[in-house]
This record gives structure tokens, C-alpha cells and sequence, in this order.
């Protein structure tokens, strides 16, 4: 084997140039690494692991809400299962909830994103969808009346009416089906609550029925802690809960989800509002 003093000077330059490429190469791994590392949760976030019905682990959940943005009040929601980041969402709302605006990217397998974007205002709610990255923004308007529930609204509702008398009705905009659902929450006596592992003795529920144009959905059970917040969502499917997502320290999920840090700060990393 030549040594690389006794290359030609031509093959010296051509190994020199795959050397820099290299270390070029090299840096930036290490400079995405060390982004990736530097990534912390924010201590306002609120991290979520989903398991099913046998307790595998099947997804993770963060979510934000507090003051800030162009309107008042802000927050998002990223989500994501084995394969990676599936759903990201962000909004904005005025302090008295009359104005709002939503925007989410939906990742379907082999597909472009679908992305849905929501402009609320008074009594009217614009629906915009681009289905897989196909095509152009379509939009369409839908008069809300003033049981509607915009986002980042939901579970402080949801709050309220757990461990009352209190029953609501409203709407909300599905993202899956870019159109209005109405919904119905009502307080869970403690007698049929569901038997939840390590679940905390004080906690109250509510029932979210979802309702379509040809009546309902499904249900979804939320569990409500002393301090107000939402701490354990159990989905139901024939009066049986088929997943539960519970609220957990952000390296429990890290501990199945390795990646979830890194997909997370990669979702927040644009400006929805440009």
C-alpha cells in the first residue's frame, strides 16, 4: 500500500479533499448531536405516555398552554408513536376566547402531511384543509354559536365539570374531519370510574361523549387531579378501555421514545403564523 508521501500529487489532493469531507462530515453529526442534547423539556410542558389495553407502550403525548403570542394565550400539542412524530399542532387565543387561530400537520405513513388550519372570530369559524400535501388550501366557514369550545379551552372545561353535577354541551372543529362535532361532558361517580393502576385516590372524572352529524362517536374518560389538571385520558371502545394516556415525567417517555425529545423540538422549530 502507497503511503501518503509517496502519492502522486494529483492522488494527494484527491485524498485530502475526502479527508476534509470527512471531518466536514463529522462536524456536522456532532453539531446536530449536540443540538440534539442540549434539547430540555420545558418545565411548562406537560408530558404524557400512551399505552394499551396489555400496557405496551404505543405512543407519547407533550402539551403546552400559557400566556404569550400575538393574541394573548398560546400553546401546542406534538404527538407521536413508534415509527416517529405523527401530529403537531399550535394555537393562539384571546384572554376572552373570541378570537383564535389553529394550525396542525398531520402525518400519514408514505403520505405528505395534511395540514388543517382554523380561523376563529366572533360567530363564524374557517375551516381550511390540504389533504397530503396535495393541492391547494380549501376553506369553508361554519357559524359557531357561543357553546363553542375553541383550542386550548378543553381541558380546563373538562376540569370544571369533573367532580360536579355539571353537564355541557358544545362543539369543536375535528382535525380528521375538518367540520364541526359537537360533544358532551359529563361528571363519573367514583363508583364507575375505571380501575387505573398507581392512579392517585383523589381524582375526579368527566366523560367526553363526541357526537357526529349521525349521533355519537365515542367516549373518552378524563381523570382529573387535585390540583385541576388533566392527568389521564382512557379511551374507550365497547365500554372497555383500549388505551390510556397518563401523565409522567418526560424521561419516562424518553425511556420508550428516545426520539422524542429531538421530533419534538424539531416540531416547534418553525413559525406556523409566517
Amino acid at each position: 500500500m502507497k503511503t501518503f508521501a509517496n502519492l502522486s500529487d494529483r492522488a494527494r489532493r484527491g485524498a485530502l479533499a475526502v479527508m476534509m469531507l470527512g471531518v466536514l462530515l463529522g462536524a456536522v453529526a456532532l453539531a446536530r448531536l449536540t443540538v440534539t442534547q442540549g434539547a430540555q423539556p420545558r418545565p411548562d410542558e406537560r408530558w404524557s405516555l400512551t399505552t394499551n389495553a396489555q400496557g405496551e407502550p404505543v405512543g407519547w403525548r407533550v402539551t403546552q398552554r400559557g400566556p404569550g403570542g400575538a393574541l394573548g394565550r398560546q400553546g401546542y400539542t406534538i404527538q407521536g408513536q413508534p415509527r416517529g412524530l405523527v401530529h403537531w399542532s399550535r394555537w393562539q387565543l384571546t384572554p376572552d376566547a373570541d378570537q383564535g387561530r389553529y394550525v396542525a400537520w398531520t402525518v400519514e405513513e408514505g403520505l405528505g402531511p395534511t395540514i388543517t388550519v382554523i380561523n376563529y372570530e366572533g360567530q363564524t369559524v374557517i375551516v381550511g384543509r390540504q389533504l397530503a400535501g396535495r393541492g391547494q388550501m380549501k376553506s369553508r366557514p361554519f357559524p359557531v354559536g357561543d357553546n363553542y369550545i375553541p383550542e386550548g379551552t378543553l381541558e380546563p372545561l373538562i376540569a370544571r365539570v369533573a367532580g360536579s353535577d355539571e353537564t355541557v354541551t358544545g362543539t369543536v372543529v375535528s382535525d380528521q374531519l375538518a367540520a364541526l362535532l359537537g360533544l358532551q361532558i359529563s361528571p363519573v361517580p367514583q363508583a364507575e370510574a375505571p380501575a387505573v393502576t398507581d392512579a392517585p385516590t383523589e381524582l375526579q372524572w368527566a366523560r367526553v361523549v363526541w357526537i357526529g352529524p349521525e349521533g355519537p362517536l365515542g367516549a373518552d374518560l378524563y381523570a382529573v387531579d387535585a390540583a385541576g389538571e388533566v392527568v389521564l385520558v382512557a379511551q374507550q371502545a365497547g365500554g372497555q378501555v383500549v388505551s390510556l394516556t397518563r401523565r409522567v415525567r418526560p424521561e419516562q417517555v424518553l425511556q420508550h421514545f428516545p426520539r422524542a425529545l429531538a421530533l419534538r423540538s424539531r416540531a416547534l422549530e418553525e413559525d406556523p403564523w409566517k
